[in-house]
């Protein structure tokens, strides 16, 4: 729990920064930045047995 709470108060610390110090162009190219960063850390390649399986779902009605 406490490091959720870290997190949710470095967002807002890094809100308040960007918002008190960034001009909004200059707000725009950090949230890119950041997301370009953010997508290059996902693993884009799965491994190749959790690409075989099936996941079934039987629905009930």
């Amino acid at each position: 729990m406490l490091f959720f709470q870290s997190l949710l108060l470095a967002g807002y610390a890094y809100a308040h920064a960007l918002t008190r110090f960034a001009s909004l162009r200059q707000q725009g190219l950090i949230h890119s930045v950041l997301l370009v960063l953010a997508l290059c850390a996902l693993p884009w390649l799965l491994e190749p047995e959790l690409t075989t399986k099936v996941l079934r779902l039987y629905w009930v009605f």
